[in-house]
């Protein structure tokens, strides 16, 4: 027998909690950037995805990153392997053809650790957080150079 459905009110507490946490990050990116084209224009997507590389909750950016990491996260993922993913790890990618149209956007991306519940000191890789990014001055030939 499988687990039991979840009733609709907790879907809603646990959707609202992940769509929180993709805010928390939208707001931390756009305090602590140096970049105008993240403070001003808003020139990212933030995603949170589950194990299984579907889209959970995601956070406001310019519009065209609405639903646009997925197919960055998955060639990272599949490029980096889950099996080297550990707790702490951080992944930049900004490779044009899996990431977007050019490579001054960058996606980076981090895979999200469960402590086992069964006590065996291992840890479960139950989600992904994802921002892809304007980058304005990578490979520039001067800082700030557009």
């Amino acid at each position: 027998m499988g687990e039991p459905p979840v009733d609709g009110a907790t879907v809603e507490v646990i959707g609202s909690y992940l769509t929180s946490a993709a805010e928390e990050m939208r707001v931390t990116l756009v305090r602590t950037a140096f970049n105008p084209v993240i403070y001003e224009v808003h020139d990212f997507g933030i995603s949170v995805y589950d194990r299984h590389l579907r889209l959970v909750a995601e956070s406001t950016g310019l519009s065209r990153f609405l639903g646009a990491n997925d197919y960055s996260l998955a060639r990272g993922v599949e490029y980096v392997g889950r099996e080297n993913l550990h707790p702490g790890d951080v992944v930049l990618l900004n490779y044009p053809y899996w990431n977007a149209a050019h490579s001054y956007d960058a996606t980076l991306f981090a895979p999200v650790f469960l402590p086992d519940p069964k006590g065996a000191g291992g840890e479960e890789l139950i989600g992904f957080l994802c921002i892809r990014a304007h980058w304005m001055d990578l490979g520039a030939k001067d800082p700030g150079y557009v």
